[in-house]
């Protein structure tokens, strides 16, 4: 594997088994998402875990490459940081209440920005279906995608892998 996929990976994984990420707390009606009172798949109680950071420095050739990530700053806005101590942050996203890692990366001295968020478990189609991505996460599939949030226009592909279950797509 090459150093950004084990990053990808190491930061799918901290989001599901670190920070909590689930879709069995359902149940509980407090966790709700900010838009349309669905639950919020998130255990409160390690929300703070995203934010408090995943060490890449065992990745080989990653503290080179991720030189930057979005997290809070202490007077609650979401700012751009360089990377300290091989420690990437994250934060949680205000409309959908999902964990992020948004990273700037150095690959052949151009700066190029990447998101690694899971998938909304609710997410839907303009139909009010929910969308096929969104079924595969409430079957208890763990699913994250992986994005250039830079890309735009009708040919651009945002999109640049898909990880399942600890498995990684490049599309």
């Amino acid at each position: 594997m090459d150093t950004m996929t084990d990053v990808y990976l190491r930061l799918h994984n901290f989001i599901y088994n670190k920070c909590g990420f689930t879709f069995k707390k359902l149940s509980e009606p407090k966790f709700r998402m900010i838009m349309r009172g669905e639950p919020n798949p998130f255990s409160a109680d390690k929300i703070g875990r995203v934010c408090s950071g995943v060490s890449i420095t065992n990745i080989k050739g990653a503290k080179a490459m991720v030189i930057k990530s979005k997290s809070v700053n202490s007077k609650g806005y979401v700012v751009l940081s360089d990377v300290i101590r091989g420690k990437v942050r994250g934060y949680i996203t205000a409309k959908t209440c999902l964990p992020i890692f948004h990273i700037v990366i150095k690959e052949d001295g151009v700066e190029k920005e990447r998101i690694v968020i899971p998938q909304n478990p609710w997410k839907r189609h303009m139909n009010g279906d929910y969308s096929r991505p969104a079924i595969n996460m409430q079957a208890g599939n763990e699913v994250s995608w992986v994005w250039d949030p830079k890309a735009a226009g009708p040919l651009s592909k945002p999109f640049l892998a898909k990880i399942v279950n600890g498995n990684i797509t490049y599309l």
